[in-house]
């Protein structure tokens, strides 16, 4: 009869350690949850971007011819043309849809010797820590065509 009064309270502790390990699971679920949203955010910007750079390859193909007054800045040639203003909304749509992203740009170029019509969106992502440091992370999209005729 004494050993049954020795092993009292043993439930509670089994009831302890059960409790501990669904914490540590939960907090381990609620880290890879917030990483998902991470990169959930991450996939859209960067297909927002492709999707814009698409575009604008695709009213340059249309209009070959001024190719170079769809570069980014607009050269001063160009001013007051509608492919120079077509460059400039286009800008002005695409930096306001990655608003989300930091620091959004937009460099358009065009290698007149090889017909090369490059498109380049950035934008720098959260940063992350890494102990006491802070780790910046900077996307970029890069789509490129050539507009010879």
């Amino acid at each position: 009869m004494q050993l049954i009064s020795r092993q009292r309270g043993i439930g509670l502790i089994d009831a302890l350690v059960a409790l501990s390990m669904l914490a540590f699971g939960m907090l381990g679920m609620t880290r890879m949850q917030s990483r998902l949203i991470t990169q959930g955010s991450d996939v859209q910007q960067r297909l927002i971007a492709s999707r814009a750079a698409e575009e604008l390859l695709g009213m340059v193909l249309a209009d070959s011819t001024n190719a170079a007054c769809y570069t980014l800045p607009v050269p001063d040639t160009c001013s007051g043309t509608p492919a120079s203003a077509s460059a400039a909304a286009w800008e002005t749509v695409l930096l306001n849809s990655i608003r989300m992203a930091n620091a959004p740009s937009a460099v358009v170029t065009l290698d007149s010797s090889t017909g090369q019509f490059k498109v380049v969106v950035s934008w720098a992502a959260k940063a992350a820590t890494l102990g006491n440091q802070s780790i910046a992370d900077t996307h970029t999209v890069t789509v490129t065509t050539d507009v010879r005729q």
